[in-house]
């Protein structure tokens, strides 16, 4: 996860944090994780619904993705990096 300085209201500095995915990478990763669950048939596949099929090897595209912020969300780093 990485923000230029002034990504968000009163943030001065760049954020980076090595052990975060941004919104869109770790949607991507729990797509591959749906797929696993449906492909491995999983008991917990029942409870899966409306996911159509993905291609890890096709991502959907980055400019047509949109993940609106929280309102709740924070300028500060959490630790942990």
């Amino acid at each position: 996860m990485h923000y230029p300085a002034n990504t968000y209201p009163d943030q001065r500095q760049p954020l980076a944090g090595n052990t975060h995915f941004k919104p869109y990478g770790a949607y991507e990763v729990a797509r591959c994780v749906v797929e696993g669950i449906k492909a491995n048939q999983l008991e917990l596949a029942k409870w899966l619904r409306d996911t159509p099929a993905f291609n890890p090897a096709q991502p959907d595209p980055l400019s047509a993705w949109q993940w609106p912020d929280s309102p709740r969300s924070a300028v500060v780093k959490p630790d942990g990096n």
